[in-house]
């Protein structure tokens, strides 16, 4: 359980303002869809929150009041939290901050309330919007799940029949923004285009063509930890890791990725 204000407010363990998130860019959620892809997960996992009611923009911790509750999302526009009346105190511009543990990792959020329903004579229901601001305690660079050796997940990153080195390679692990992609060439590794204009990626639901995807990093990998499932071809021609990124995604795709990447992480989690 978080004590005090230097655990909810810290980033490598250094205490910062709120003001401050914003210069904290790679840590920030923005992507609305992925917002809301968290608090649902919370909700279906029953996570328990620790909120903080405070006044809008209020530094002093000490004004703060905590309490727990579950999270219900009613909509992308709303959620639905509980407060015991005893904890609650009218405020001019109420908001809260909530603190979650999903997936092993910590996520706070921020919103306003909206309004406030009595629900028995000892509970408050609050009304809170969805967040208007959201950071995980872990980069967004890292944010990373493992795909299992024999997952369908793949990506196509050139069509050209005469690159047939390019198409179904598979990942070591994947992200909302990237992956990182097996490649088994005898090529000239230093040839390689850096950015694919129409690749294709195929997930567990479906398959979504002309995505751009950029090559930012090419290392060298080490042969004894090839797949299993291509432990056949461990001895043929080179093999590097690819880390890729995900520059332009169409909104289904970016949804079943997320989706995707949240599977995977409690799948490998319950796995551990």
């Amino acid at each position: 359980m978080l004590k005090d204000e230097k655990e909810i407010l810290a980033f490598e363990e250094n205490p910062i303002n709120l003001r401050d998130f914003e210069e904290k860019e790679d840590l920030l959620v923005e992507n609305a869809l992925e917002k809301f892809s968290f608090l649902k997960e919370a909700q279906q996992s029953k996570v328990m929150i620790m909120f903080f009611l405070h006044e809008f923009n209020d530094k002093k911790f000490s004004n703060w009041v905590k309490f727990s509750s579950y999270l219900y999302v009613d909509n992308k526009d709303n959620l639905e939290i509980e407060i015991n009346k005893k904890f609650y105190r009218k405020l001019q511009n109420p908001c809260v901050w909530g603190v979650m543990v999903l997936n092993n990792i910590k996520v706070i959020f921020e919103s306003q309330i909206s309004n406030v329903n009595l629900l028995s004579s000892e509970i408050l229901g609050l009304t809170v919007g969805m967040p208007f601001r959201m950071i995980r305690y872990q980069r967004r660079q890292a944010y990373r799940v493992r795909v299992p050796p024999f997952s369908k997940i793949n990506i196509d990153l050139d069509s050209n029949p005469e690159l047939p080195h390019l198409k179904n390679l598979k990942l070591l692990n994947i992200s909302v923004t990237g992956a990182a992609v097996l490649l088994n060439t005898n090529q000239d590794i230093n040839l390689l285009p850096r950015d694919f204009p129409n690749a294709t990626i195929v997930l567990e639901n479906g398959t979504y063509p002309n995505i751009r995807m950029k090559v930012k990093r090419i290392t060298p990998f080490n042969k004894d930890a090839i797949p299993l499932n291509l432990a056949a071809q461990r001895e043929q021609l080179g093999w590097y890791e690819l880390a890729v990124s995900f520059e332009k995604l169409p909104t289904k795709a970016q949804q079943e990725l997320f989706f995707t990447v949240n599977a995977l992480s409690k799948k490998n989690t319950t796995n551990t």
